[in-house]
């Protein structure tokens, strides 16, 4: 029992000497290395620094505090474990250091720089994040998805393919061009990984990495984390969070989170000792029993104002280095400054340290001053290429894409604007006793003399002649041979209407107009030939649709009856001509995909990754375009070509104007995915959107009827 308590007097004296050199920011190391080789001071050794943040998520006008004056420090080259149970604001914590989120009040430091300014290199290549979900493209293969964020990162074919061959032996994953989605839990969350080591990050942010994982390859994770820090590498300082208390003994630093606040922070064995417990997980609890029950909002308000239950005594003969700390010669002793209070000490080359610290410095020097650009191509084709490869793999994008449009237009010419088909008519044609006509004459029914026009035999069943040019695939003819049964067959529904022409209808036509024209008076009409040279009609108008294209149908056959009526006369006749315009159909890509990335937490991965909101949003729009552009192109194939759908006009006119629509589809599902969180609701939005504007844009009814509020 004396043997371990002179260990852990001599761990705390060894945690409170770091305690004074971290807070005095003073390192241990060779004079050799006090200066980097061009003569600039060292960097601090702090990678990330929280001072009294302060977070809160709103809702409505309720405010939750995630983050209660949080503190935290963690030193380069450091594995830093953030221990706490789920919903305490470990994730929280993460995504402010990486730039996802900004605190109320207090500030937070990422190499000495706020995240998201120019130096930072945060969010960007600086930093690897992994977050608590998979955030994978499930579809593609290791390289298809690696190759993604090699584009982002902007590597070198060479330095990928380096990485690639590594990363493949390091994390031992299957075959490259194996499917992610075929590929078991396990190695899904090493692929993962892979995407935060691609690019050698100087920090490395995992969010509960090793959740649901086997206890096998849990121990094989912090192998290869423990690895990675290195000292003769590269520095690199990985804070990991993790609700199994007992897995982070591993860690050079702890931080014991509640409530959104740190109950201690310290290395492991310091923690261990200081209480007096057998692991950490006892440590935490006899913590939370310090820190009291759960309270009320309005109390953890409060919080912030309380300071940490831990308190480490600084003693300032103790707070320097021994001298025995510092040797001369070729290399120096590195003193304990990364919170590991067992870890014996090891010897480091001063030419390896010298080499580290130039590789740290031109890393360093490559984003401090340097202006992150707003929009880079790189970026942007990488997100482009990405989203044309998810859509070439899922086969119900491709369908949904440039089948559904396709299929859409076939139906809209098969369904709507098509004349309605074998409408039964009822024919009262007298002057043919209301029989069917077996045949008509088609010359000229007169002769011109010295004394005027005289009829011939062409003469006849005018009437015959005139109903020849009746469609009858439309206007299906049913004779009666009176017209009180025909007008009784359109009260029961049997017909359409009636066209009744009397006995005598061809030649007291022939009257009505000769006479008129001898008497060289077109006004004055014998009413009783007037009334027998008509075509009467009458229509069954519960219908309007069918009633207007049955009149329009008996119009057109009159007019192609005049015409050739005339045309047997050798005279001149000229027809009225209509005009015909297309009906744009409103494209817009989809917002689906914006959103399904976000609930994958693939979005906030791209964007940490460098990927800025405008770079991201450029890329959709123009992905968009392309799409929309091949869908215009099917549209109008099978409008045109197809179905015949006449246009008068500029066809190149009709594609901009068609084009246009779908830019504006476009805008309207990037302002829906911006302000939806799941598909449910994106969905109902869009199908809000729709039907107002398919009732308003006047193709269901004429705009000119609407109330002019509504045009």
């Amino acid at each position: 029992m004396s043997g371990t308590s002179d260990d852990c007097r001599n761990m705390e004296d060894q945690t409170e000497q770091q305690q004074s050199l971290v807070n005095g920011n003073s390192v241990a190391i060779s004079v050799n290395d006090a200066k980097l080789s061009n003569g600039q001071a060292k960097e601090s050794p702090m990678a990330i620094k929280i001072s009294n943040a302060y977070k809160h998520y709103t809702c409505g006008q309720k405010r939750t505090p995630v983050l209660l004056g949080l503190d935290m420090e963690v030193k380069k080259g450091q594995i830093y474990g953030l221990l706490g149970p789920s919903g305490c604001g470990k994730t929280t914590v993460l995504k402010c250091i990486v730039g996802k989120l900004t605190v109320e009040t207090g500030s937070v430091r990422v190499f000495g720089e706020p995240p998201g300014s120019p130096g930072s290199g945060v969010p960007g290549p600086r930093v690897g994040y992994m977050p608590q979900e998979l955030a994978i493209f499930l579809e593609f293969n290791i390289e298809e998805t690696l190759t993604y964020f090699r584009r982002i990162f902007g590597m070198t074919r060479q330095q990928y393919e380096d990485r690639l061959a590594f990363l493949m032996k390091f994390l031992d994953l299957p075959s490259k061009t194996r499917s992610l989605i075929n590929m078991s839990g396990g190695q899904q969350r090493r692929a993962s990984l892979a995407i935060a080591l691609l690019h050698e990050p100087e920090l490395l942010i995992l969010d509960e990495p090793t959740v649901g994982v086997d206890p096998l390859l849990r121990s094989a994770i912090w192998n290869h984390l423990t690895e990675m820090t290195d000292c003769f590498g590269k520095h690199c300082t990985i804070v990991i969070t993790t609700h199994y208390i007992e897995e982070a003994r591993q860690a050079n630093r702890v931080g014991m989170m509640r409530f959104g606040k740190l109950l201690a922070e310290d290395s492991p064995e310091a923690l261990l000792c200081r209480f007096s417990k057998p692991n950490l997980e006892d440590v935490f609890l006899d913590l939370c029993l310090q820190d009291g029950d759960l309270e009320t909002a309005k109390v953890r308000e409060e919080r912030t104002q309380r300071r940490p239950i831990l308190k480490f005594s600084k003693k300032k003969s103790e707070a320097k280095p021994k001298p025995t700390d510092l040797e001369d010669g070729e290399g120096c002793q590195v003193v304990l400054t990364n919170g590991q209070g067992s870890r014996p000490k090891e010897k480091v080359s001063a030419t390896n340290s010298a080499a580290s610290a130039r590789s740290t410095s031109s890393t360093v020097a490559k984003y401090i001053g340097q202006k992150k650009p707003n929009l880079t191509s790189q970026r942007v084709t990488a997100c482009m290429i990405k989203t044309f490869n998810r859509m070439k793999k899922r086969v119900g994008l491709l369908v949904y894409q440039f089948i559904l449009p396709a299929l859409q237009v076939s139906l809209f010419c098969l369904a709507i604007g098509q004349d309605p088909k074998e409408l039964p008519v009822a024919i009262v044609n007298l002057e043919n006793q209301g029989q069917p006509c077996a045949g008509h004459p088609t010359q000229c029914p007169f002769d011109m003399t010295f004394v005027g026009p005289e009829v011939n035999e062409h003469l006849q069943n005018l009437s015959c002649r005139y109903l020849s040019f009746m469609d009858a695939s439309i206007a299906r003819p049913v004779y009666y041979e009176s017209y009180e049964v025909a007008h009784e067959a359109v009260k029961n529904g049997d017909a359409w209407g009636v066209i009744s022409m009397g006995h005598n209808f061809s030649r007291n036509l022939y009257d009505r107009i000769f006479e008129s024209v001898a008497n060289e008076d077109l006004t004055t009409v014998n009413l009783e030939k007037f009334n027998a040279s008509q075509i009467q009609v009458r229509m069954d108008i519960t219908n309007q649709h069918i009633a207007f294209t049955l009149q329009l149908k008996f119009a057109e056959a009159f007019q192609l009856f005049m015409e050739q009526l005339v045309s047997s006369l050798k005279m001149s006749f000229r027809r009225a001509d209509n005009s015909y315009t297309l009906q744009g159909m409103a494209l817009g890509y989809s917002a689906m995909i914006i959103i399904l990335e976000r609930n994958e937490g693939l979005l906030d991965r791209t964007w940490i990754a460098g990927v800025t909101p405008g770079e991201f949003a450029l890329a959709h729009f123009l992905v968009s375009l392309v799409v929309n552009f091949l869908q215009v192109v099917v549209t109008l194939t099978f409008m045109i070509l197809v179905f015949q759908v006449p246009n008068e006009g500029s066809l190149w006119l009709v594609f901009l104007l068609t084009m246009l629509q779908g830019v504006a589809g476009t805008t309207i599902g990037l302002i829906i995915s911006a302000v939806c969180k799941t598909q449910q609701d994106a969905t109902q939005i869009a199908l809000g959107i729709f039907y107002p504007n398919l009732i308003l844009s006047g193709i269901i009814w004429p705009v000119e009827s609407m109330p002019l509020a509504l045009r």
